[in-house]
């Protein structure tokens, strides 16, 4: 296992791209308050929506290296959860928490405001989707959420719902921590299984003034698209802040 996840993790370092160049970035999301962002990259045979610090610089998008993954372990779902050592472009060092589904997509990054280096969600490009109207998928979802009546920022793990109509190419997700909650309706797939979703709700029970619109991005990965990832965040200010990554298969 661990050597198929280092595999993986290796393919996640967005600026070790094919024949030493770049990979293509496209800007999802500038942010309003900062140059933080979402950007959504793609490498080779692997796509990624990446949470970037400044989405103008592209020595900003992810690690460059992946030190240890000591810290990972299995679960009999084949979800791969702990701690990597990672190695920032700016020369930085840290012990992020990572999350994969066995060797084809997955999450790592620091999660926390718009200081973080960067968040990377994704993996394997999807291939020979499925035709149908009903495909669920279930898994981890990471909220990441401030608000002006929180001292500070709080993360948590809960999990979440997505649903996929690859006839229509629409779809909704629900997710659930134990303090906060996201859903989204609007859910667009294309062709080549990515998808977009514009004005989900991200709530904090118990603090109405914290309600907010999150859009969500993210793709189905692997053979037959069953696994997904996706990302999405807002920032309206100081103690604004909220931010969502998943990643799930396929029931």
């Amino acid at each position: 296992m661990k050597t198929r996840v280092f595999a993986l993790l290796s393919a996640y370092s967005l600026l070790a791209a094919c024949s030493g160049g770049l990979p293509k970035v496209t800007v999802l999301d500038a942010g309003t308050t900062s140059g933080f962002g979402l950007v959504r990259a793609s490498s080779g045979d692997n796509t990624f929506v990446a949470a970037v610090r400044d989405v103008e610089d592209a020595a900003g998008l992810a690690a460059v290296s992946l030190a240890s993954m000591d810290g990972l372990s299995a679960d009999a779902n084949g979800f791969v959860r702990g701690t990597v050592k990672v190695k920032y472009a700016d020369g930085s060092v840290l012990d992020v928490p990572a999350y994969f589904y066995k060797d084809v997509a997955g999450i790592y990054g620091k999660f926390g405001d718009n200081t973080s280096q960067a968040i990377v969600v994704g993996g394997e490009k999807a291939s020979a989707l499925p035709i149908g109207t009903s495909f669920q998928y279930t898994g981890v979802a990471v909220m990441s959420y401030d608000t002006a009546a929180l001292s500070s920022m709080t993360t948590e793990e809960g999990t979440f719902t997505l649903n996929a109509n690859l006839i229509t190419n629409q779809g909704n997700i629900t997710a659930n921590t134990v303090g906060a909650s996201y859903n989204n309706s609007n859910l667009v797939f294309a062709a080549d299984g990515t998808y977009s979703g514009a004005n989900g709700t991200y709530s904090v029970p118990g603090d109405a003034a914290s309600t907010r619109s999150v859009p969500i991005y993210g793709s189905l990965h692997g053979k037959s698209g069953t696994v997904v990832s996706g990302a999405g965040y807002a920032q309206r200010g100081t103690d604004d802040f909220a931010y969502i990554a998943i990643i799930g298969k396929r029931q």
